[in-house]
């Protein structure tokens, strides 16, 4: 009888396959296949550009050379000018400013466009940009978490 032991409800849908609603559904699909293909080519591409950029880095002979970003790696001592990207999120090691202080463009880093105060400890930033002095003269490590 109705309701009785062992009776399910009407389906909300039907169970039998519509074959009509296979080219819309296969429609769908490849769009959004060639959206997602299409952005992570745009991306790729504009890492690329990112990665070609250049920044003077220290290198191993104690003096600063033009370097793309893509050869930076971690603990790498970049010297940057008023209006220079940076190549990443960085410790501040020395400022020419008051009291060792940078302000950074966050936005590229990390999402947040507002600009980032940066201080360099006082002990650094009286070195200045000497490049014996950064490179040559002290040895530290940075403790970091892993990107993410």
């Amino acid at each position: 009888g109705k309701g009785g032991r062992g009776t399910l409800p009407p389906a909300p849908f039907p169970l039998a396959f519509d074959g009509n609603l296979l080219f819309p559904w296969a429609a769908m699909l490849a769009v959004s296949a060639a959206g997602a293909l299409w952005e992570d080519q745009r991306r790729a591409a504009d890492d690329r550009r990112r990665n070609a950029r250049t920044v003077s880095a220290l290198g191993p002979g104690g003096a600063f050379q033009s370097v793309p970003w893509s050869s930076l790696s971690a603990g790498a001592v970049v010297m940057l000018a008023e209006g220079d990207a940076a190549p990443a999120d960085l410790l501040l090691v020395s400022s020419a400013a008051p009291a060792g202080r940078c302000l950074l463009d966050g936005a590229r880093i990390c999402g947040r466009a507002a600009l980032q105060a940066r201080w360099a400890p006082e002990a650094l930033n009286r070195l200045g940009n000497h490049a014996m002095a950064l490179g040559t003269l002290f040895k530290c490590a940075v403790t970091c978490s892993a990107p993410s």
